[in-house]
Parts: structure tokens; sequence; C-alpha cells
């Protein structure tokens, strides 16, 4: 089995090849943070309510055309500045259905 690499592209995607250089950005209200509503469920869950947030951004792959097996440990490497002393980032992977419903 060998490692898919996927890049961070400005337009919202995620590719199989390195993207341009780019960038997106999001404004953080620390009074209304970013929070798990399954953060107590176990099992699938239907995230699209997150991604209506205008502090939360989103990267899609186009449609795979085969299965895409996920073992062991899934990283994310990414560059980020920010204009506060500290700040947190949250990244998820969630298989998006045919329909359009993402869950873990």
């Amino acid at each position: 089995m060998r490692p898919t690499r996927l890049y961070f592209a400005g337009s919202g995607k995620l590719t199989s090849s390195e993207p341009e250089p780019g960038s997106r950005s999001f404004a953080s209200d620390p009074a209304s943070p970013v929070v798990d509503p399954f953060a107590a469920e176990a099992g699938a869950h239907d995230y699209r309510a997150l991604t209506a947030r205008s502090d939360v951004l989103v990267y899609e792959t186009e449609p795979l055309e085969s299965d895409l097996r996920i073992a062991g440990n899934v990283t994310v490497t990414l560059h980020a500045s920010a204009d506060a002393p500290d700040f947190d980032l949250w990244a998820q992977l969630f298989d998006v259905t045919p329909m359009g419903s993402p869950g873990t």
C-alpha cells in the first residue's frame, strides 16, 4: 500500500498534484468557537451545518474514480499565520456520500 498525498488548493479543492501557491483566510470569533456538535456521541454524523460557518474552510476532492482505503495515521501539514498570539486549527477527514452527506 502506498501513501496518497493530497494538496490544499486555494480554490477549496484537495488535489493530487501540487497546486500553485495560494491562500484562503477566515475571521475567528473567540466568543463563538467552532466545536464538534457530536463530540459526546459515537458513530457517523452529518457535519454539513458546520460548513455554513464563515470561520470553517472546506477542501474537497473531485468524486473518486475508485475506492480509497484509509489505513493508519492521517496527517495534515499546513502553513498558517494569525494576527493573534495563539490560535487553534481543527482538521477532520470525512467520507462524503454520493448524496453529499459528510460523515466520519
